[in-house]
């Protein structure tokens, strides 16, 4: 009998540790906290250089800070967060540049990988394009996804196209310029326009990949447009399985249009781009 209680004793006791360690250790517990770990990289959006000093915080979807869950870039740009809630956002800030949030989906791996771009404040007259975008999840790999920004600006009735087979320029005519190219996730391509000219820009998204371009929305790209009063545009990337025939075949994601001035949402995946391209 004795033996008896005293292995129901120690099934207790064992119990009640598998119960401590998984219950929530984090400062606070209104959210599910899991033991996922998010590590990722604040970085220049036009040099791709990390930035040092950048303040990241973890926010809930109400976009209320968590409590003593902030943490500051070293020289590499890096940051890790430990035991994160399923659903979040990560807010980066720093002196000079726009804020930028960045929501962390539902995943089921224990490591996420989460570069966030930040633009530096943009002058009197320039508009900033910034596109983000992750590797897309394929089983136990990932894909090496590969998107091009495309910018076609106005220039005597016709449009010259600024992409990575063209930067174009910002000190002078078409006075736009792809910053960098970069050519596998995750990554950031930012596109400025140093003067705005009169007449329609057009701005897309071409899909490089082979074999992928179905999986857009897993690819969670991102656009944002800035002026110099700040954010005035935000786009997330529609899922391809929801548009009508072979999502393999809708390799634009045409973004938005700026018509004199004012931005016109576009939003929409096609099989050919907004105006006529040189090439993807």
């Amino acid at each position: 009998m004795r033996n008896s209680r005293l292995g129901i004793l120690v099934l207790v006791v064992v119990f009640a540790g598998l119960f401590s360690l998984s219950s929530c250790s984090c400062p606070s517990c209104d959210f599910p906290y899991t033991r996922h770990v998010v590590q990722g990289v604040v970085f220049d959006s036009e040099s791709g250089n990390p930035l040092t000093g950048a303040k990241v915080c973890l926010v809930d979807t109400t976009s209320n800070p968590l409590p003593d869950e902030c943490l500051t870039t070293g020289e590499d740009g890096a940051f890790t967060f430990y035991r994160v809630p399923l659903t979040v956002i990560l807010r980066a800030s720093l002196e000079g540049y726009s804020d930028n949030e960045v929501e962390v989906g539902y995943w089921t791996e224990a490591f996420k990988h989460v570069p966030i771009p930040l633009t530096a404040s943009v002058g009197e007259g320039e508009w900033r394009i910034v596109l983000s975008w992750d590797n897309v999840p394929a089983g136990e790999q990932e894909l090496r996804a590969d998107l091009d920004a495309h910018l076609w600006v106005p220039a005597a009735g016709e449009f010259y196209e600024v992409y990575h087979g063209d930067k174009g320029s910002c000190s002078s005519g078409p006075w736009a310029c792809l910053d960098h190219n970069v050519i596998s996730g995750p990554g950031s391509e930012t596109v400025t326009i140093a003067k705005l000219q009169n007449g329609s820009y057009s701005y897309a998204v071409y899909w490089m990949a082979d074999d992928a371009s179905d999986n857009w929305a897993s690819s969670q790209a991102h656009v944002r447009v800035y002026d110099s009063s700040g954010l005035v545009g935000s786009f997330d990337v529609i899922d391809a399985r929801n548009v009508s025939g072979d999502p393999l075949a809708h390799r634009w994601w045409n973004v938005f249009t700026i018509e004199n001035g004012s931005l016109v949402v576009k939003n929409e995946l096609d099989r050919e781009p907004p105006q006529p391209t040189v090439g993807p």
